[in-house]
């Protein structure tokens, strides 16, 4: 399915299931405040129904969510801050799983920053919706044992506002509101005994984290997401005020 993506995207199950999920199930008591599902376990396959996903960062999310977190977006693409990143653990040691990330929109409205009352505030309608992109992170595929290792980070993955992109960035619109999703995807063996095509749907499970939606902008618009952006993230150090033998 992921091959052929690309092509037509019908072929890829996971997401077009994955989006008649409502988000409102995201506070579901059977979930910690650090790890939230969507996934049904109870149609998973047995190499996922234990799998769980734990936010990297979780404290700088909360402090950015709580202002209101803006990411840009260019023409180049730009790299996300915080960078996406989870801890997984739960899956089958032995068994293969491909990593991958889309962003939904959080509502069909598109909005304006309001400098006098230092708010978001709607501006009107969302504006067309360009065909949804996939980032599979560029270790699947891999063993379960490889992914729960070590930290899963995000990196390479790039936010862009080029709706001709052909970089395979994610292309968003400025002044929208966003959703990550995160996706844990099963590999079975493609010889593997008594395999029904109708079980390749419930081969995924699907991760939302409230605190990492965002506003898409093209240049930050809250000034105290400036200031924290600069203070957090160790690439921004020539920004901030230094001595200059530092």
């Amino acid at each position: 399915c992921l091959q052929t993506a690309s092509k037509a995207r019908k072929a890829y199950s996971p997401l077009t299931h994955a989006d008649s999920v409502s988000l409102d199930s995201e506070n579901d008591g059977e979930n910690n405040n650090r790890t939230n599902s969507l996934g049904k376990t109870n149609s998973l396959s047995p190499t996922l129904s234990t799998a769980a996903a734990i936010l990297e960062m979780k404290p700088l999310w909360d402090e950015f969510h709580s202002l209101g977190t803006e990411m840009i977006v260019t023409k180049a693409g730009r790299r996300m801050f915080p960078t996406f990143q989870v801890r997984i653990c739960g899956l089958d040691r032995h068994a293969e799983y491909m990593l991958m990330m889309d962003f939904i929109p959080l509502d069909d409205k598109r909005y304006r920053y309001a400098f006098h009352s230092s708010s978001w505030v709607v501006a009107g309608k969302a504006d067309p919706v360009s065909p949804p992109r996939i980032h599979v992170h560029p270790d699947s595929p891999a063993t379960g044992e490889q992914w729960m290792k070590q930290v899963v980070s995000f990196d390479k993955l790039k936010l862009t506002n080029n709706q001709l992109d052909d970089n395979g960035h994610i292309i968003l619109n400025s002044m929208h509101r966003y959703q990550p999703r995160f996706h844990i995807v099963y590999l079975p063996p493609k010889n593997a005994p008594n395999r029904r095509e109708e079980e390749v749907g419930n081969n995924f499970k699907t991760f939302v984290f409230p605190e990492t939606s965002f506003t898409a902008v093209t240049a930050y618009q809250n000034h105290r997401i400036t200031q924290l952006k600069i203070a957090s993230n160790p690439f921004a150090k020539g920004f901030r005020d230094c001595d200059p033998e530092d």
